[in-house]
């Protein structure tokens, strides 16, 4: 079962979880783009910011493990002990440059094999979910998942890629 909500992660009341037991945090959350700034004035103060929300998410909701795609090609596999940066590059021909929107479906199941070969039974929380397509994967791998998402047109096309219907 897959569970979206509209909101802004960033101001999320996570505590509404609590009784969930999520086991991890799979997302990409936006990208650092000087021309519209979100979240900091350089890629680095971005990462930090970035992180520091994480491990406080992480905490209150005890989740031990977070796979965090900040930069093109990189993963932050962030447990209570460390935080490692995974390359796992995804080449996007439309675009000739690595781009997370466009990784393919192939691509996720090859990266969830790779570093989480387990997910059934697994909650994963998705908090930049977009339109679903990491928690489509998850759930085909036997995950269930939680995403939240600010834009309501990308949860308008995650219900329908997962053929739910909008509550009013």
């Amino acid at each position: 079962m897959i569970d979206f909500h509209l909101a802004d992660s960033l101001k999320f009341d996570y505590s509404k979880f609590k009784d969930k037991k999520i086991d991890l945090i799979f997302t990409n959350p936006p990208a650092f783009n000087p021309d519209k700034i979100l979240f900091a004035n350089s890629v680095e103060q971005h990462v930090v910011r970035m992180l520091t929300w994480f491990r406080s998410i992480a905490a209150q909701l005890n989740i031990k493990t977070a796979f965090i795609h900040l930069v093109p090609g990189k993963f932050i596999h962030m447990t209570p002990k460390h935080e490692k940066i995974i390359d796992f590059p995804v080449y996007d021909v439309r675009y000739k440059t690595s781009n997370w929107l466009s990784i393919s479906e192939h691509d996720l199941f090859a990266f969830f094999s790779r570093f989480i070969p387990k997910l059934d039974g697994k909650m994963i929380l998705d908090p930049f979910c977009g339109t679903g397509r990491i928690l489509d994967v998850a759930q085909k791998m036997g995950a269930d998942g939680i995403g939240i998402e600010i834009d309501i047109k990308e949860i308008i096309l995650a219900y329908d890629c997962f053929g739910l219907t909008l509550k009013q």
